[in-house]
């Protein structure tokens, strides 16, 4: 069992949402590099480890949530396969840009606010102008039902959205793939 934070501060994607969303990236986990963006307790970059995804690696700048990502890869014996960048997106994203990581799966869980000023918004803005993603990679954002991510967004185009009561998961690839059915 995965250990996770009490509080406000961490919002965990429950196991229907993780179940659904795995069954949907299937056979694209295995071997796949994963990037864990707002990673929390690690669970959804875990799991792609469990389901045969060859690294990951996790991006959370609250320093208790960080160690429990190690705690929980340590106890699922996944230590060797998993990298932890304490600290921000932004300056995670960048520096993996800088060293030329590119990822099949980046998974985001962003806070939930509704609007156009939404984190995962945001997020999709900036992710759009990196080459984090590897060519045929695929990015699934999960956000607050309410907030309406755009269908592109720079080279991305949304392939699928998938709504589990109040969240809901849209996954973007480049506009060019088109692997996932609406």
């Amino acid at each position: 069992m995965i250990k996770t934070l009490k509080g406000r501060r961490i919002r965990p994607t429950s196991e229907k949402v993780r179940e659904s969303l795995f069954n949907i990236l299937a056979q694209r986990v295995e071997g796949s590099r994963v990037l864990d963006l707002f990673a929390g307790s690690g669970a959804l970059g875990l799991e792609a480890l469990s389901r045969g995804a060859r690294e990951a690696v996790f991006v959370e700048k609250w320093p208790p949530a960080a160690r429990i990502i190690k705690e929980n890869a340590e106890a699922l014996s996944l230590s060797p396969l998993i990298t932890v960048i304490p600290g921000g997106v932004s300056a995670a994203v960048t520096m993996l840009r800088r060293e030329g990581k590119r990822f099949e799966i980046i998974l985001a869980d962003p806070p939930y606010r509704s609007g156009k000023e939404s984190a995962a918004g945001k997020l999709l803005l900036e992710l759009s102008a990196c080459d984090t993603l590897a060519p045929a990679g695929i990015l699934a954002v999960e956000h607050f039902s309410k907030t309406d991510l755009p269908q592109r967004a720079g080279r991305w185009c949304r392939q699928r959205r998938a709504r589990y009561g109040q969240t809901c998961i849209s996954f973007f690839e480049y506009a060019k793939n088109s692997n996932l059915r609406r």
